[in-house]
C-alpha cells in the first residue's frame, strides 16, 4: 500500500506541475566578459539562451546607474551570443569614460501565461517529507516541482 501511495503522490504531483518544454520561457544564463573576437575591442559580452526568443536586447550599465542600449536582436534561436564591445562606441553613446559598468541582458518571448491552464483538482499534503524542483535549465521538464506525503495511512482531505 505504501508503495502504490508513494507511486500515485509522485505521479498526480508530475501532473499537475508538468510544463511543455515547447512553450519555454527564455532566459540568459552564463553571462561572462570574454576575450574579444575583434583586437580593436576592449571586452566581449557573451551569454546562453536556453530556447527561442522573441527579442534579446544588451545594457551597458554605467555608475550612476544610467541605462544605454548597446545591442538589440530580433528573433534568436537557442544557444550561445556574444558582442564585441568598443571603447568609440561607448563614448557615442554618451557613457562616461572611466567607469566601472554593468551590464545586464532582457529577454522577451516563450510562454506568456496566455496558455496557462487552472487545474480544477486540489491535492492537499498534510506532512510533506521532501519538496524538490527541477532547476536543471536543459532538462524539458525544467521548473517541475515534486512533493512527496509523509503519512501512509491519509485517505480524504481531512486527514482521517
Amino acid at each position: 500500500m505504501k508503495k502504490v501511495l508513494l507511486i500515485f503522490n509522485i505521479l498526480t504531483t508530475i501532473a499537475i506541475f508538468s510544463a511543455s518544454a515547447a512553450d519555454l520561457n527564455p532566459f540568459a544564463y552564463g553571462l561572462k566578459l570574454d576575450t574579444p573576437k575583434n583586437a580593436s575591442a576592449i571586452t566581449r559580452l557573451s551569454f546562453s539562451l536556453n530556447a527561442p526568443a522573441t527579442s534579446v536586447k544588451v545594457w551597458v550599465i554605467d555608475e550612476a546607474g544610467q541605462e544605454y542600449l548597446w545591442k538589440s536582436y530580433g528573433a534568436t534561436s537557442a544557444g550561445d551570443w556574444g558582442t564585441d564591445v568598443f571603447a568609440a562606441d561607448l563614448l557615442a553613446m554618451g557613457v562616461p569614460a572611466g567607469q566601472i559598468l554593468k551590464w545586464r541582458v532582457d529577454v522577451a518571448g516563450g510562454n506568456s501565461g496566455a496558455n496557462a491552464v487552472k487545474v480544477d483538482n486540489e491535492y492537499y499534503f498534510f506532512h510533506p517529507t521532501s519538496v524538490d524542483v527541477d532547476d536543471n535549465p536543459e532538462n524539458p521538464y525544467f521548473g517541475r516541482i515534486l512533493c512527496n506525503e509523509g503519512y501512509q495511512e491519509i485517505t480524504s482531505k481531512t486527514g482521517t
